[in-house]
């Protein structure tokens, strides 16, 4: 039912999208990924929800396994700053909800204003770059304090033998994922104008 309504024609699927789908919840999804770097949760590891079906026959796209963000490949291996990989880059686009909603020819007419309006909001708010970093900083402290980090650190190492980069210490991480965000910000907020505006 979803497959066949995610590739009905332009008109139909504008005037209908909000009766299969939480609008929100899509833009939500897809700034997510696009912020994040999600290069595994784009045709895998994410659940499609409903709150309520006897309520609403909706759907909502609930993330998981984000073990492949902000900079690294699910096998812990850096991306590098390939603009492919970067926000809007084509390897961040390839979902059919995706390049249906990042399309001109395809999205409803609204959707690049509501997009941006929330963005332009969770950048400054939730998803700000400060508030990124203190989340990081009280976890990367817990892994420190806890021990986990050389643990999981050791784990991996003896499991993951070719891997390439393992950072020395959660504070490490922590400024590399800022780093790496800081360049995928500001990619995403370049790019907004002229390939969602």
């Amino acid at each position: 039912d979803i497959i066949d309504f995610l590739n009905i024609g332009q008109k139909e699927f504008s005037a209908n999208y909000t009766s299969k789908m939480y609008e929100q919840n899509v833009i939500d999804f897809i700034l997510f990924i696009q912020a994040f770097q999600l290069l595994d949760n784009q045709k895998k590891n994410y659940y499609l929800s409903v709150r309520n079906w006897d309520k609403a026959a909706k759907y909502l796209f609930t993330l998981w396994d984000l073990d492949g963000s902000i900079g690294r490949y699910a096998g812990g291996d850096e991306t590098g700053n390939d603009p492919k990989l970067m926000a809007w880059g084509e390897k961040l686009g390839y979902h059919n909800l995706i390049h249906r909603f990042k399309s001109k020819t395809l999205r409803p007419d609204d959707f690049a204003t509501k997009m941006n309006n929330r963005w332009q909001y969770l950048s400054t708010h939730q998803l700000s770059l400060d508030n990124i970093r203190t989340i990081l900083e009280k976890y990367a402290n817990l892994f420190s304090t806890s021990g986990a980090w050389e643990r999981e650190k050791a784990r991996w190492l003896s499991t993951y033998k070719n891997s390439k980069k393992i950072a020395n210490t959660p504070q490490e991480e922590v400024e590399y994922m800022m780093t790496f965000l800081q360049n995928n910000y500001a990619a995403f907020n370049k790019e907004m104008a002229s390939t969602i505006s």
